[in-house]
Order: structure tokens, then C-alpha cells, then sequence
């Protein structure tokens, strides 16, 4: 799972079952959440990957991204909480 140099990983989850492996990773920094959205938005747009929500207000508190390329899903959430954010990154892999 990509990540700006500041994150510390909170957890690591991993799961699998027949045709489809999911792994959730959440971690913070102090980073903002323009930082990591630009970050994620350049990290999988560079390699080709189709995005399918738009970028919202980052002044809401929060940003919600998702990318898709071939049988692998992205979801990202990032939000602000007392003075960090806090990524959600969600993968998952279907082997159908």
C-alpha cells in the first residue's frame, strides 16, 4: 500500500477467500487531506488506473477516492481528526 514518508500503519488487515483477497490498511499522518489526496490521485493516475469518484470540498473534513484497473479496486478514505488525517485504504483483487 502506497504512503506519504510521515504514516504510521494502525492496522493491517488481510483477508481471503476463494476468487476475491482483500487487504484494509488505515494509518495517520500530519499531513493534510489535499496532501494525501493529491498524493494517492497521482500515485495510481501515473500508472494508468481509471478513477471513478471526483474529488470533493476538502474543507468538508473528508475525501473519498476509487480507483479500478483490470480485477484490482482502490477505495480510499481520508479524514481529519485532531489535527491528522486518517487513510483508509481499501484493495481488493478478484479472481474471476
Amino acid at each position: 500500500i502506497p504512503m506519504l514518508g510521515d504514516s504510521a500503519v494502525m492496522t493491517d488487515i488481510y483477508d481471503e477467500m476463494p476468487g476475491k483477497k482483500s487487504r484494509t490498511v488505515m494509518l495517520v499522518n500530519t499531513r493534510s487531506i489535499v496532501q494525501n489526496m493529491q498524493f494517492y490521485r497521482s500515485h495510481y493516475e501515473k500508472r494508468g488506473w481509471k478513477s471513478f469518484l471526483f474529488p470533493v470540498n476538502p474543507d468538508q473534513g473528508s475525501q473519498a477516492l476509487s480507483y479500478q484497473n483490470g480485477d484490482e479496486d482502490v477505495n480510499i478514505t481520508i479524514t481529519e481528526q485532531l489535527g491528522a488525517s486518517v487513510v483508509v485504504v481499501n484493495e481488493v483483487k478478484t479472481d474471476f
